[in-house]
């Protein structure tokens, strides 16, 4: 059996960073339905999906994700702001926090 691809999704209003673990690049996308549904035609099935919630930001994401088929995990802000604090470096940005969250995944899927 193919090991799951672990990502993590950090959401804003207007753009999704998105980080695949195991993988230093961190991919921007706007926070739009064909934006997004592009993004998925690329992944492979059955995607576990991190994704932080942020106020309504992240409904979009979440169900498009699931709609595709993959497992999608929403994690509270504040759970992850102690693991965060935890396994990253001290700087907060968006790709660092999409590949906190996509280390969360990874780790803590089950």
């Amino acid at each position: 059996m193919e090991q799951p691809t672990f990502i993590g999704i950090d959401v804003a209003k207007a753009t999704l960073a998105i980080s695949t673990w195991g993988r230093p690049e961190v991919t921007e996308i706007a926070n739009t339905p064909s934006a997004i549904a592009d993004w998925l035609s690329t992944l492979p099935a059955n995607a576990r999906i991190g994704i932080e919630s942020t106020s309504t930001y992240h409904r979009l994401a979440a169900g498009l994700c699931v709609s595709a088929g993959h497992t999608v995990h929403l994690l509270q802000p504040r759970d992850m702001c102690h693991y965060r604090r935890t396994v990253a470096p001290r700087g907060k940005t968006d790709s660092i926090d999409a590949q906190v969250l996509a280390r969360y995944v990874a780790h803590e899927h089950a």
